[in-house]
């Protein structure tokens, strides 16, 4: 595969230029991750609507990772790339129950896309895995159909503990953190250390026993970043900050 680096600087953006400069002969499909791990970024219309004229421009597939679709904040909205004009036919939608319905460990999801490529996908997959097992599909079942109000509440609670996270990071010296649109990832920058972000991960689980992700583990963009995760309770956000302003100077 080929990486499209996004910009740091530009809060990780996507673009139809930047898109359009990393398309060879070779090209048959891309992949799009919206709502973003780990920018936690949402793609806006305008975005997807440039996107979409360089996907038809270059007649390619779209592999598009919606796994955080209703984890979206402050009014935004989630576009679907496979429900947008002449979009259908060229997409495969990879979703599941592991992130919007906190059914992480039931090792449940589903691909949607055109019947051709969807029926060539079983097969390699009946080759793999077999199949699910039959009480988690009753589970997806119970979960898609019935009420959605404790997925709203869920949501809520992210937006919660991400404006108490993004706060109190941004306190701290040496530290930028940029809110987050979706998921439940944030990726601050540490700017005030002369340590890589592998080195920056070590020292916070040694000296903090805080655990997160490098940020070069998302590509070179991400150098001098760190991934945290929001999913936790409250309580134990509020230790991870306490234990991070003591050592923030050390880092």
């Amino acid at each position: 595969p080929v990486a499209v680096s996004l910009p740091s600087n530009d809060n990780f953006r996507i673009t139809a230029d930047l898109l359009r400069a990393k398309i060879t002969p070779r090209t048959k499909a891309i992949m799009i991750n919206t709502p973003s791990n780990p920018s936690g970024r949402v793609i806006t219309q305008d975005e997807m609507d440039a996107l979409v004229q360089v996907i038809l421009e270059n007649d390619l597939y779209v592999i598009a990772d919606e796994i955080y679709e209703k984890l979206v904040f402050d009014g935004h909205q989630h576009i679907s790339i496979g429900s947008q004009p002449g979009m259908a036919e060229r997409t495969l939608t990879v979703n599941g129950l592991s992130k919007s319905y906190a059914m992480t460990g039931w090792r449940l999801g589903w691909l949607a896309g055109p019947t051709p490529i969807v029926k060539l996908a079983g097969k390699m997959h009946s080759q793999t895995v077999t199949s699910a097992a039959t009480f988690t599909m009753h589970a997806a079942i119970a979960a898609i159909n019935g009420p959605q109000d404790v997925v709203e509440m869920m949501r809520a609670s992210y937006q919660e503990r991400r404006d108490f996270m993004v706060d109190a990071l941004n306190e701290m010296p040496g530290i930028e953190c940029a809110s987050i649109e979706g998921a439940f990832y944030l990726f601050p920058r540490f700017t005030h250390t002369e340590k890589n972000s592998v080195q920056l991960a070590d020292a916070l689980l040694e000296l903090a026993g805080i655990a997160g992700t490098p940020g070069v583990a998302f590509g070179s963009s991400g150098e001098g970043h760190v991934r945290f995760s929001i999913a936790t309770a409250m309580s134990e956000l509020e230790r991870a900050i306490e234990r991070l302003a003591r050592v923030v100077t050390q880092l």
